[in-house]
């Protein structure tokens, strides 16, 4: 994972600053420069933006963030690196991040390091969350941070305990580049943590009147909690070599299971693969991304995914596929033959 150039998103607000420090820190392994970026809510590309004066007043508005910003570049946090400074006008509807993902993309930024309001209820319904917009529209790497309860700025940025999701497929292991990087650097803990999750017990689906495929799909069944973490086992001792790591494999809800792992390991950074998605197809990568991000403590590393998702064939996990479509297929039948 190369950290040459970090673009970190500031609202000027003491909750945004909770980010300076990590970013700073993580800009400091190779010493690259960071770009401070504040997205400008104008109405640029409004009718009335022509009227008379106008124009002049959403220029000297924006001249005015500009200033705004220089000064905040100055505080000492940011005494050894070079920050540029850059107002960015959204005349869009998506609340800046999609000119967020833009600007980094065009920068050729490696990470975006980002603080969230941690907005809930009623006012997310309103007004969203910027952070998650920008998880989601990133192909940069996006490294996020809850709003502190105690809205002191972060102390220090050191992770020793990092969780990370894994899903079985290939894709997802391209997150494992990050994690490798952060683990080696700060000497942390990984905790490589499979859910499966299966949408009927096997017990209830109607079964062929074959005793001898009845047995073979319930031991299939029971044996397959062995085998999966037997996958994600080789898995991470092939691509976390050298790193101190365990792996955990549980039956449940992904993004409830996960939540409570990161709590009950009291993780201080999590690391997952997302493939920006929303509604159905976002169940894994999309739901469990968005739950991390509003229920944890710890900072989440997304790094998004546009490739399918796709089991490694010979796997526990693409065995799984084909035991639930057999079941499946044996319950269309019995269900046929009833009929």
């Amino acid at each position: 994972m190369k950290l040459e150039r970090v673009v970190l998103t500031t609202d000027l607000s003491d909750c945004a600053r909770a980010a300076y420090l990590p970013a700073t820190t993580l800009a400091r392994l190779h010493q690259g420069p960071i770009d401070l970026v504040h997205v400008a809510n104008t109405p640029w590309s409004s009718a009335w933006i022509d009227a008379d004066g106008a124009r002049a007043l959403v220029e000297q508005e924006l001249e005015k963030l500009g200033e705004r910003l220089d000064k905040e570049a100055q505080r000492s946090i940011f005494d050894a690196f070079e920050v540029s400074t850059h107002v960015i006008r959204n005349t869009g509807s998506g609340g800046g991040a999609e000119a967020i993902c833009r600007f980094a993309k065009e920068r050729g930024a490696d990470l975006i390091v980002q603080s969230s309001h941690g907005h809930s209820g009623f006012r997310r319904f309103v007004v969203g969350s910027f952070a998650e917009r920008v998880v989601r529209l990133a192909t940069t790497p996006v490294l996020t941070f809850r709003n502190r309860e105690s809205g002191d700025l972060a102390s220090h940025f050191a992770p020793r305990r990092i969780l990370v999701p894994y899903d079985l497929t290939h894709w997802s292991l391209q997150a494992l580049d990050a994690v490798r990087c952060l683990a080696k650097t700060f000497a942390a803990r990984v905790f490589v943590a499979h859910v499966w999750e299966r949408g009927d017990d096997i017990s209830r689906v109607p079964m062929p009147d074959s005793d001898a495929v009845c047995e073979e799909m319930r031991c299939r069944d029971e044996e397959l909690p062995n085998r999966l973490l037997g996958d994600v086992a080789e898995v991470a001792k092939r691509e976390l070599a050298g790193i101190d790591h365990e792996c955990h494999v549980v039956r449940g809800a992904p993004a409830r299971t996960l939540v409570d792992w990161a709590a009950k390991w009291d993780v201080d950074l999590v690391c997952m693969a997302t493939r920006g998605r929303r509604g159905r197809a976002s169940h894994w990568t999309g739901h469990v991304t968005e739950a991390m991000l509003r229920h944890t403590r710890a900072p989440v590393l997304t790094v998004r995914l546009d490739a399918p998702c796709v089991a490694a064939p010979g796997t526990a996990a693409a065995d799984a596929t084909c035991s639930d479509r057999r079941a499946s297929g044996a319950a269309s039948a019995q269900a046929s033959s009833a009929s």
